[in-house]
């Protein structure tokens, strides 16, 4: 287009002599240009036009089309394959303040899952998808709708900086791998009832052809994940559950089920205000963006009756509870005593006029130093319901339980003597003394008195 233009000016300057040379005197009879004149405008044109023209612009010896390979190596050779971390096309290395990965060039941007590569932006041709741009050397400045790129340069896989790959185009960058397809999945059976706030472990398990069958352990691939939800029992779509991580259960040996991989996770359970839940696994076989839902059937996609169940109770109050009998008690070191406690818990206790037993109510028997003001620091041993109780008159809607005491050495005499109850599976105690209507006191204990 330059030289089109330059010979455009050149035939108008030459047009500009025609027309100033007309209806002259001095010249031919008719008005015409004289020989003499036309020979001189002849003989300075082309001396006029060399010098007219500009210099050819300089070629890019990284421009490629539609063979980007064909230029590799045009901007200072290769970047190899022992960059330093961090720096421009070299892995770009997750630390705490960035999962991902960080590179010391402010200008570069982290490309790749787990670790990547540092890859640098720069200025594109507006003419080729590749030219040198502004890339640091060893690399080519590549061009898309969104932005430009420098790639480190490459022939083979050896000619990049792990965990780098070359690809077709002869670029260095970290390719993502083909997505995995779930063949199978189960929900290992889970019927489990528990606390709010406690917790329950998990399992399921995962068959991929080509990936879990490679060994009976696990067979890590960094393309899959797995999760653990839970949701509102009877829930078709689980994909509104609440999901939270899983983790290959690296225990595992697929000797019980052949040629699949085995993940858990511990669940802590939800409020028992929304009880009871479903609870499912899901996987993905593509780094999370898509899932295949698993229930404890393996044959028939997942369906809210195969999920897992879960029922989550709410603590246990306890109301009231005593030492019952004996509030004293003298015997020889190593003699035995029974010792009887009676607690209330409303809405449990006085279900009937037995025990009402429940998971969630503990009972013990403990004793320690005359005088302790603490009773937590005594000597704690397990209590049971008593099988021969009924509520008598001055206990209606009370329980008691029963434990046997081996007496201590009697160096250590008096002792104090109390039990103690939890509703919250031994997440909390409340002590008891001898008086139901106030809290525990050494001065109301039970009295022990050890002989040798």
């Amino acid at each position: 287009m330059r030289t089109n233009w330059i010979m455009l000016a050149i035939a108008g300057a030459m047009l500009g002599v025609f027309a100033g040379c007309g209806g002259d005197d001095g010249g031919g009879s008719d008005g015409g240009v004289s020989d003499a004149a036309m020979d001189a405008t002849m003989d300075a044109t082309p001396d006029a036009t060399p010098d007219a023209t500009p210099d050819a612009a300089p070629t890019d010896p990284c421009s490629a089309e539609a063979d980007p390979a064909s230029t590799v190596g045009c901007n200072g050779g290769l970047a190899g394959p022992s960059v330093a971390a961090n720096a421009d096309y070299g892995p770009c290395v997750p630390d705490a303040g960035n999962p991902q990965g960080s590179c010391d060039n402010p200008a570069a941007v982290c490309s790749g899952e787990n670790v990547g590569v540092c890859l640098p932006t720069c200025t594109p041709s507006d003419t080729t998808y590749v030219s040198t741009g502004n890339c640091p050397a060893g690399g080519r400045c590549f061009s898309f709708d969104g932005g430009a790129i420098c790639y480190g340069d490459c022939n083979t896989d050896a000619d990049c900086t792990a965990p780098a790959t070359c690809d077709g185009e002869g670029s260095c960058w970290v390719q993502a791998e083909p997505p995995l397809t779930i063949d199978v999945c189960a929900l290992q059976a889970l019927d489990h009832t528990a606390l709010e706030g406690s917790s329950v472990d998990v399992y399921a398990r995962l068959g991929i052809t080509g990936v879990t069958d490679r060994s009976s352990g696990i067979d890590a691939d960094t393309r899959i994940m797995a999760e653990v939800g839970y949701g509102a029992d009877g829930t078709a779509d689980p994909s509104t559950f609440t999901w939270t991580p899983a983790s290959a259960n690296l225990a595992w040996d697929d000797a019980a089920d052949a040629g699949r991989d085995e993940y858990m996770s511990t669940l802590s359970l939800p409020a028992a205000a929304g009880s009871p839940y479903d609870v499912a696994f899901r996987f993905s076989g593509d780094g999370g963006t898509t899932w295949t839902y698993c229930d404890s059937d393996s044959t028939d996609g997942y369906a809210a009756a195969d999920a897992g169940n879960l029922v989550v109770q709410a603590p246990l109050t306890i109301g009231a509870c005593k030492l019952q009998w004996p509030t004293s008690h003298t015997g020889a070191e190593a003699s035995t005593v029974d010792v009887f406690g009676r607690v209330n818990v409303p809405g449990l206790t006085d279900l009937s006029i037995g025990n009402d037993a429940d998971g969630r109510l503990i009972a013990e028997l403990g004793h320690g130093a005359d005088g302790t003001a603490d009773p937590s620091t005594f000597t704690w041993q397990a209590a049971a319901p008593n099988p021969g109780w009924t509520d008598d008159a001055a206990d209606v809607g009370f329980d008691e339980y029963m434990s046997t005491l081996t007496l201590p050495a009697a160096a250590g005499s008096p002792y104090d003597y109390a039990f103690r109850f939890s509703g919250d599976g031994g997440a909390s105690w409340t002590y008891c003394d001898t008086d139901p209507a106030t809290a525990y006191d050494a001065a109301t204990a039970g009295d022990l008195i050890v002989t040798p």
